[in-house]
C-alpha cells in the first residue's frame, strides 16, 4: 500500500484486523522507525478507534500496555498509531504445534491476570479475552506479555457517582463465544469476573490446543452458543483433564458476585506455586524460545557449511572418517538449544512478584 498517513508514516502490509478497524505496519519515513497504524475507514461521528485510544491513553505508563503515538484524524479516516509488537499467542501457538507446554502456559497465566488487573484499576473490563489480544514484546521487552485491541472496553465504573454498575440483562452475547464466561452466554452485564474467567478459557486452550466446546454446530448462532453455554456449565474436569490449579481458578472465578473485587494476587499465586513445585527456572524462556533458537541456528550455520563445501578437502589421516563428518558435527551442535536444568529452584513464593526481574510489574497497581 502507498498511503501515508499524516504526511510522515508510509503504511505497509497489513497485519491484523482489530474489532472494529484493520491494522497494518508503517515506517515513519525520517527515521524508519516501524509502527503499528490501526485505521477506522469513514467519518463515523461515535467513533470506535477514537474510544480506544482514550483508553490506550488513560492506561499508558505500564509494563504490557502499547504505546500510543499518536491518534486522530487522517482525511476521513480515523487513526490511532502505536508501537509495533512481537508475535500474539495465537500465531505463537501454532508455530510450536498447537500446543505450549505447562511451563509456558504458567509463565503466560502470572503476566496475563497482572495485565487484566491493571485495566481493571483503571475501572475497564477488556470484554474481548483472547490468545490473538494478548501479544509478546520485542527487543529487551521480548518476555514482555502485551494486552491489546480495546476496541469493546467499557468503564465498569459509573462516571456519576464512581461505583460499579449494575447487572442488567444484555440481547447478545459480548466478546468472542469460544472464550466467552457462562454469565456471558446468559446474556448477563460482564463484570470484572468475567474477563477472568475467559482467561481461564484461553489458559486451557493454550495448554490442550482445544476445547470442549470448538466444533460444535447449530443452524443459527443463537442456537450454536446455546449448546456451547450447555457444554460450559457441564463440570469441566468431567470433559477435558485439566491441571488443578486451572480447576481451581475456575471455581473461584465462578464464586464472585458480579461487582466483587477479585484476588488476582491469589490467582496469580496459584500457577506461581505449581511453577515453583515443577522445579522450573525463572529464565524467561518460553517454548518458542527453543524453535526460534533452532531456526536461527540453522539458517546461520547454512553459509558456513556451504563456504566449508567449497574448500579443498584437507587429507585425511583416517580413511575411515567421512569427509563431511567435521560440517555435519557443526550442524548438530549449533540446532541444539540451551540445556536448562529442571531441578533448579526458583526460590521462595512469598511476594513472588519481586523475585522474577520480567515480572516485577505483575502484581503492581
Amino acid at each position: 500500500m502507498d498511503r501515508i498517513v499524516r504526511e510522515k508514516y508510509k503504511l505497509g502490509r497489513k497485519i491484523g484486523s482489530g474489532t472494529f478497524g484493520e491494522v497494518y505496519e508503517a515506517t515513519q519515513i525520517d527515521t524508519l522507525e516501524r509502527v503499528a497504524v490501526k485505521i477506522e475507514k469513514g467519518n463515523i461521528r461515535n467513533s470506535t478507534l477514537m474510544e480506544e485510544a482514550r483508553i490506550y491513553t488513560i492506561l499508558q505508563g505500564k509494563s504490557g500496555i502499547p504505546k500510543i503515538l499518536w491518534s486522530g484524524t487522517d482525511g476521513d479516516d480515523k487513526i490511532l498509531i502505536l508501537e509495533l509488537l512481537g508475535p500474539n499467542l495465537l500465531s505463537l501457538l501454532e508455530e510450536c504445534g498447537g500446543r505450549f507446554t505447562l511451563r509456558t502456559v504458567l509463565l503466560l497465566a502470572i503476566q496475563m491476570i497482572g495485565r487484566i488487573e491493571y485495566v481493571h484499576s483503571k475501572g475497564f473490563l477488556h470484554r474481548d479475552i483472547k490468545p490473538e489480544n494478548f501479544v509478546m514484546g520485542v527487543g529487551k521487552q521480548r518476555n514482555q506479555v502485551y494486552i491489546i485491541d480495546f476496541g469493546i472496553a467499557k468503564s465498569y465504573l459509573d462516571p456519576a457517582t464512581n461505583r460499579h454498575i449494575p447487572n442488567r440483562a444484555l440481547k447478545n452475547v459480548i466478546g468472542t463465544p469460544r472464550y466467552a464466561s457462562w454469565n456471558a452466554h446468559c446474556l448477563n452485564e460482564p463484570s470484572r469476573r468475567d474477563d477472568l474467567e475467559s482467561l481461564g478459557y484461553v489458559l486451557i486452550y493454550l495448554l490442550r490446543g482445544r476445547l470442549p466446546w470448538q466444533g460444535i454446530r447449530g443452524p443459527t448462532n443463537s442456537e450454536k452458543y446455546a449448546m456451547q453455554f450447555a457444554v460450559k456449565h457441564t463440570f469441566l474436569e468431567l470433559i477435558m483433564p485439566i491441571p488443578t490449579e486451572l480447576a481451581n481458578y475456575l471455581a473461584y472465578c465462578d464464586g464472585l458476585e458480579f461487582d466483587e473485587k477479585p484476588d488476582y494476587d491469589y490467582l496469580k499465586q496459584l500457577f506461581y506455586d505449581r511453577y515453583c513445585s515443577e522445579g522450573y527456572m525463572s529464565d524467561n524462556y518460553f517454548d518458542w524460545t527453543s524453535f526460534q533458537y533452532q531456526k536461527a541456528r540453522r539458517t546461520s550455520a547454512l553459509p558456513r557449511i556451504i563456504r566449508r563445501a567449497q574448500l579443498p578437502l584437507p587429507a585425511l589421516t583416517n580413511p575411515d572418517v567421512p569427509m563431511n563428518h567435521d560440517a555435519s558435527s557443526q550442524v548438530q551442535s549449533e540446532s541444539s538449544a540451551p540445556v536448562h536444568d529442571p531441578a533448579s529452584s526458583v526460590g521462595s513464593s512469598s511476594r513472588w512478584f519481586h523475585t522474577w526481574p520480567f515480572m516485577k510489574d505483575a502484581g503492581q497497581k
